[in-house]
């Protein structure tokens, strides 16, 4: 399984502990360092459901 997230979020934090206390597998993917591909995003946005826009997806609480 493909983790996507920022390193430092909480919320992040705790999905890969609780992951990692059932003894689940994953690949962390940090979107603070790495950059996602165009292809990747596509996939994603056609998967949205029509009520849904991109702007939905990126959160804006965060400090950076």
């Amino acid at each position: 399984m493909m983790v996507y997230g920022i390193k430092n979020c909480s919320t992040v934090k705790k999905a890969l502990t609780w992951f990692d206390s059932h003894q689940i597998s994953y690949d962390f993917y940090d979107l603070k360092k790495d950059v996602l591909n165009v292809a990747t995003l596509t996939a994603w946005f056609k998967k949205l459901p029509d009520h849904l826009t991109w702007d939905m997806l990126i959160n804006k609480s965060g400090m950076t």
